[in-house]
C-alpha cells in the first residue's frame, strides 16, 4: 500500500493511534518537501512550547473551581470560582485554557477516562493572591482548571479529521500522489499542496502582516463572489500592483476555460509568486502567512468554497 493511501486508511481507523498517522505525515511531508505539514505534524505530536501559537482548535472553554477553608473547621469543596472577581489579566485562569501537549498524552487521557475530566492547578502565588477575595470568611486553600475529557476527544478528533481532509483534497486535485512524487514532480505539485494544507489543516484564515511585518490576527478582507473592485482593492492593500492584478484575471480565464477553476491550478502558480512580493511588502512577513491570505480572499472572489 502507498504512504498515501496508507494515511488515509489510518485516519479512517479509530485503532489506529493519532501519532502513528502524524509520524506517517512526517514522512509524507518529507517527500513532498512540505514545511508546512512536516512542522505542524510535529508540534502535535511533540507538543506545543509556552511560546508557540496554538491552533484554535486546542483552546478550550473550561471552568475553574476552588476548596475554601473557614473557621471550626467548615469548607467548601468544589465551588466553582467566578471570573469577575479575578483581575483582567488572570481572568483566563477561570474561562479558557490551551491543551498543549503531544497528541500521545491527549489519548493516554482520553483513554483513562473518556467522560470524566482534568485538573490544572493554578499557581500557588496566585491562589494566595486571592486568598480571601472571593468568600467573607473562607480562605482559598486551593484552586483548578477543570478540563472535560470530552473537549479532549474532540481535539483528538479534529486532528484525525483534519489530516483525512487533506489527503483527501490532494487526492482529488493531484490523482496519484505517490506516483508524482516518484517522478519528481514536486516544485510543479507543490502550490496544490500548500493551498490543501492551509484550506483542510489550518483553515485558510485570513490573516495578513502589517507594515512592520507583524501578524495581525484582525485584519479581515470581505470580498463577495464576482466582487473584481474589491478584489482589486484587497490585492492593492497588500502590496500588489497592475501587472500582477492582470495576470491573476489571465490566470483566472486560463482556469476557467480549461474547466478546472475546481483546481485553480494557473490561479495557485500566481498566488506561489504573488506571496513572495506580498511578504517583502510587509516586511518581511512569513510567505505562508500571505498564501493564507490570497488564497481566502482569491476563494472569495471565485465563489469557491471558503476555508473551513
Amino acid at each position: 500500500m502507498s504512504l498515501s493511501h496508507a494515511i488515509i486508511a489510518a485516519c479512517a481507523d479509530d485503532t489506529t493511534p493519532l501519532a502513528t498517522i502524524l509520524r506517517k505525515c512526517v514522512i509524507f511531508a518529507t517527500q513532498l518537501k512540505s514545511d508546512d505539514l512536516k512542522n505542524w505534524a510535529l508540534h502535535e505530536l511533540e507538543g506545543y512550547e509556552p511560546d508557540d501559537e496554538v491552533p484554535s482548535y486546542r483552546r478550550l472553554g473550561i471552568t475553574a473551581k476552588g476548596l475554601f477553608l473557614g473557621g471550626w473547621g467548615a469548607q467548601i469543596n468544589d465551588q466553582p470560582l467566578p471570573a469577575v472577581v479575578l483581575e483582567e489579566q488572570h481572568r483566563h485562569w477561570a474561562t479558557t485554557t490551551e491543551a498543549r501537549q503531544g497528541v500521545a498524552a491527549l489519548e493516554a487521557l482520553v483513554a483513562k477516562d473518556p467522560t470524566g475530566s482534568a485538573r490544572v492547578n493554578w499557581p500557588a502565588d496566585m491562589v494566595v493572591y486571592y486568598q480571601s477575595k472571593f468568600f467573607q470568611g473562607y480562605a482559598l486553600n486551593r484552586a483548578w482548571q477543570e478540563i472535560p475529557i470530552p473537549a479532549i476527544v474532540e481535539i483528538v478528533d479534529t486532528i484525525r479529521t483534519r489530516v483525512l481532509k487533506f489527503m483527501l483534497e490532494l487526492q482529488d486535485e493531484l490523482g496519484d500522489i505517490d506516483a508524482l512524487v516518484s517522478s519528481h514532480k514536486i516544485e510543479q505539485i507543490a502550490p496544490i499542496v500548500q493551498n490543501a494544507f492551509h484550506t483542510t489543516v489550518y483553515g485558510g484564515t485570513a490573516i495578513v502582516a502589517s507594515e512592520t511585518g507583524e501578524v495581525d490576527a484582525r485584519t479581515q478582507t470581505t470580498v463577495i463572489e464576482g466582487d473584481f473592485n474589491a478584489l482589486v482593492e484587497a490585492l492593492r492593500s497588500r502590496g500588489l500592483g497592475d501587472e500582477e492584478i492582470r495576470q491573476l484575471e489571465s490566470a483566472i480565464e486560463e482556469d476557467r476555460s480549461a474547466s478546472r477553476l475546481r483546481n485553480k491550478r494557473n490561479v495557485m502558480r500566481w498566488i506561489m509568486m504573488a506571496s513572495k512580493k506580498v511578504a517583502s511588502a510587509t516586511g518581511g512577513a512569513a510567505i505562508d502567512v500571505a498564501k493564507a491570505s490570497l488564497t481566502n480572499i482569491i476563494s472569495s472572489y471565485l465563489g469557491l468554497p471558503p476555508p473551513q
